[in-house]
């Protein structure tokens, strides 16, 4: 692969010479060619897991905002799909794409002094220290290059916390399951990383159902606000401003009132 890549490089001009200190014959290449280039080797029988990982790595984390259509990257399930059953991938497996859902939402915004697990019990029957950092970088790992991952990643471990809340001892199964719950409201492409490796997804036709019924079936959707919001927790469908205009309405009545 890397004489590929050198053919489909570029000289370095005499600024990224300057800047890099470049060895003679360096080239310059575009992270797409990367990426299209390692998908190409990986795209065989023998690796196709690793294949639709490293597609959901790395153009999970494309900036939508900045591409040309044909590296948009994935915004969403639908668009999983739409790679995964193009002709140079899965084509055997497509099917036509079903319709996207209207999708609730919820907005959440994390309450302060939470208490946090003491120990946690690992599959082998192990005892740890609850690891609140730890596991806040394990979800980090699934959001990452996804829209604000940074601030969601910790909004999503403070309300896995509150699920589990009250509990001095908790089993990573516990852990897993409602982190697997909180991704699959958050964000399609971070909860496929996940779901493949924490259901041992191990064929591309199961992925596609995973996939497909992220669309068929959408959890709630969890938004997030900035601390000091008022917390609404009746779900509300997307973008039904007068609905939402009207509980803030109430909010501030009953703050009024007390």
């Amino acid at each position: 692969m890397a004489e590929r890549i050198s053919e489909l490089g570029d000289p370095l001009n005499a600024r990224e010479r300057a800047e890099h200190e470049a060895a003679a014959g360096a080239v310059a290449v575009w992270d797409v060619i990367v990426m299209e280039e390692v998908e190409r080797s990986l795209n065989d029988t023998s690796t196709r897991i690793p294949h639709v990982l490293y597609a959901l790595g790395v153009r999970g984390q494309i900036n939508l905002a900045h591409r040309p259509d044909e590296y948009a990257g994935f915004a969403d399930a639908t668009a999983f799909l739409s790679w995964l059953f193009a002709e140079h991938n899965y084509a055997r497996l497509s099917r036509a794409l079903p319709p996207v859902q209207t999708q609730r939402e919820e907005t959440w915004w994390s309450p302060t002094n939470l208490l946090y697990p003491e120990t946690v019990i690992k599959k082998s029957g192990e005892r740890r220290p609850f690891d609140f950092e730890q596991f806040q970088k394990s979800i980090a790992r699934a959001m990452r290059g996804r829209a604000r991952w940074v601030t969601e990643s910790k909004a999503l471990a403070n309300w896995v916390m509150v699920q589990l809340e009250g509990q001095r001892v908790v089993a990573s199964a516990q852990l897993s399951a409602v982190t697997t719950m909180a991704l699959r409201r958050a964000d399609d492409i971070a909860y496929l990383r996940w779901a493949i490796a924490t259901k041992g997804l191990t064929s591309i036709s199961e992925i596609a159902d995973e996939a497909e019924d992220l669309i068929v079936h959408p959890s709630v959707r969890l938004r997030f606000a900035k601390e000091g919001q008022p917390r609404i927790d009746t779900a509300a469908p997307a973008g039904d401003v007068d609905l939402a205009a009207r509980l803030r309405s109430l909010a501030a009545e009953l703050e009024g009132s007390r």
